[in-house]
């Protein structure tokens, strides 16, 4: 266990699938690399999942959020290009890797020009992207591999400086933001 995969792992993204191998793997988007990777925790060796896996995937900021009861894990970048680019969509008992249809809006936080953190719905078969660039609530919804606009953005969550996390017991998404440098933390729970 433990040893190195020979890649420089920085600017990258991890994500645990519990159902990937034996006793799980670890995933991991590089995008200095440009590929995702996989640590079979069983056997203590890391392996190539997929080598340039899509457009714009050099970034500075990768995401990567499993979807428990869809048992899939997302990974992309935040990218403004145009079109926005699609996530990638590891199958987390295969490890086959499919792409999402384009973004809604840029995915990250705490960034100037990619805004917009993503988490898992607390239901576990969904996604939710957060857009400050546009305002608004996207749902990405597994089984039909579709992205909805769900909502306006609540302005208490309109900011560039914030994360987010679900908690499914609870049915929430908490975020921690930090305007001006003061820590403050809002819950969202989706209507959706």
């Amino acid at each position: 266990k433990g040893r190195s995969s020979g890649v420089a792992l920085f600017l990258s993204a991890l994500e645990w699938a519990p159902n990937l191998g034996a006793q799980g793997s670890l995933l991991l988007l590089n995008s200095t690399a440009v590929q995702i990777k996989r640590y079979d925790w069983a056997a203590g060796l890391w392996s190539e999942v997929q080598t340039t896996p899509g457009p714009g995937l050099q970034s500075t900021h990768t995401i990567a959020v499993r979807l428990p009861v869809s048992d899939i894990v997302l990974m992309g970048v935040a990218y403004t290009g145009d079109p926005l680019p699609p996530l990638l969509v590891v199958d987390g008992a295969s490890g086959s890797v499919s792409q999402t249809p384009p973004c809604p809006a840029p995915i990250s936080c705490n960034g100037g020009l990619y805004r917009g953190p993503i988490c898992s719905h607390p239901n576990g078969t969904r996604a939710i992207l957060f857009s400050k660039d546009n305002q608004r609530i996207y749902e990405y919804v597994a089984a039909t591999n579709t992205w909805s606009d769900r909502a306006a953005l609540p302005t208490e969550l309109n900011s560039v400086t914030n994360i987010a996390c679900t908690i499914p017991d609870l049915g929430i998404v908490l975020f921690v933001d930090r305007p001006g440098g003061v820590y403050k933390t809002y819950i969202y729970k989706p209507g959706f």
